[in-house]
């Protein structure tokens, strides 16, 4: 029997279950690496650690809300403070590939859409905006310096502007210039 394997309390384990613990955070407080603990887990406990839990507490409802805390107000706090997606899920103790689905739920709208409208920066991709792409078009502004002017990644720009044009922003420039050619983007 290995080390890891005698040192493992089946005990120890279940009141991690019963506070409420996900597996990563009872594999941190007993101090295991991941492939150590999930071969040990289904050793003692014959099957895997999520089955178990599952017949132990029930099955498990993922509620960010009540799990983390966090109010509309505690994430205006955090946005007027001015700190960005990574910083406010530190804040809030959650990982930061998390804080995109508890801000839905908290907030009814994607992060980032609801940061651009605290600042005044959201644009609604509507005919208004569709006029204001073909003014810029006009002054001869790039597709990068169209998306600083309204607040956007490039990339980001780049995607929204097709899927709202139907084309890609640089396909659309060149034709409403008259430089357009199939075969050359000259």
């Amino acid at each position: 029997m290995s080390e890891e394997l005698k040192r493992f309390k089946k005990e120890e384990l279940d009141s991690l279950i019963d506070k409420g613990l996900m597996c990563k955070e009872m594999r941190e407080t007993l101090g295991y690496s991941n492939g150590s603990w999930h071969r040990i887990t289904k050793e003692v406990l014959g099957e895997t650690l999520s089955s178990y839990a599952e017949k132990r507490r029930g099955p498990f409802k993922y509620s960010y809300n009540k799990k983390y805390n966090v109010s509309k107000e505690d994430i205006d706090t955090l946005i007027d403070k001015g700190l960005n997606v990574g910083e406010i899920a530190k804040e809030i103790g959650c990982v930061p590939g998390h804080l995109p689905r508890i801000a839905r739920r908290i907030l009814g709208e994607t992060l980032n859409t609801y940061i651009a409208k605290r600042k005044g920066i959201y644009f609604d991709w509507d005919k208004e905006t569709h006029q204001l792409i073909d003014t810029l078009n006009d002054k001869g502004l790039n597709g990068k310096q169209m998306s600083e002017y309204m607040g956007f990644y490039p990339t980001a720009f780049c995607e929204k502007t097709k899927n709202f044009l139907g084309e890609y922003l640089s396909v659309y420039s060149a034709k409403r210039r008259g430089k357009y050619s199939k075969y050359n983007m000259s």
